[in-house]
């Protein structure tokens, strides 16, 4: 039998159109087209077919992680559509006006962005052991608690039990954060986002960026709050 490379009259070419030669069998093996070179003897063939079965096995295992990637980075685009679907369906036929679904809507796309960046991931977080949970909550929490005073020379054993109460609530413009007069038992700090305090004084509103806190009184003991906290951008508190 001749060698493929004197059938083909390129014995004695400049190696890289051998190359090139070779690569274009190559590329058609795997993917389907036209091949100019084909097997000349049995053992030739014997390793055409094993090419081609691994090219293909190739080629499937190629496509499979193409699909698995475009399938993860649309599933989250395909769940929040279904829910806006759902929560549209349901504010219509309960007569919502479309000022409020507007605001809905608004919240909604303001979660589904902020989805990464918010503490709260349950179900990653509940396969974890308890101890690596403490850890990653101490870790995203300890930043923000230290900047109150009351924290920032605590024991560390009990400053970590503390980081793992706190969790992250997310609030759309013109929600309200707190209202002038119920009861307060909580203290809450802002991580991102703008809020503004009512009547601080009479006609008078202070506006409150990040890093900062509110109500750090109902820490201690329960009190009644003194104004209104309303958010007026997207906040995470």
């Amino acid at each position: 039998s001749v060698p493929w490379r004197q059938r083909y009259g390129v014995a004695t070419a400049h190696p890289g159109a051998v190359y090139l030669a070779s690569l274009q069998f190559s590329v058609g093996m795997l993917t389907g087209a036209d091949m100019t070179l084909s097997a000349g003897n049995t053992l030739e063939r014997l390793f055409l077919i094993v090419m081609m079965v691994v090219g293909f096995l190739v080629c499937s295992m190629i496509v499979s992680q193409i699909l698995l990637t475009m399938q993860k980075l649309t599933q989250d685009m395909s769940e929040f559509m279904e829910d806006t679907r759902a929560i549209r369906e349901f504010m219509v036929s309960r007569g919502v006006s479309m000022v409020l679904q507007t605001k809905v809507k608004r919240y909604m796309e303001y979660q589904f962005k902020s989805r990464k960046v918010v503490h709260q991931n349950h179900k990653v977080m509940m396969k974890l052991s308890p101890f690596l949970r403490q850890e990653i909550q101490e870790h995203m929490n300890k930043g923000v608690f230290e900047r109150h005073p009351f924290f920032a020379n605590m024991d560390e054993s009990l400053f970590s039990e503390i980081c793992c109460v706190g969790h992250s609530v997310l609030y759309a413009p013109g929600d309200v954060v707190m209202r002038k007069g119920k009861l307060s038992t909580s203290l809450m700090f802002l991580v991102r986002g703008q809020l503004q305090i009512w009547d601080v004084l009479p006609g008078q509103h202070v506006t409150v960026r990040p890093p900062s806190w509110l109500n750090d009184r109902g820490l201690f003991v329960q009190s009644v709050r003194r104004q209104t906290v309303v958010a007026t951008s997207h906040s995470e508190l």
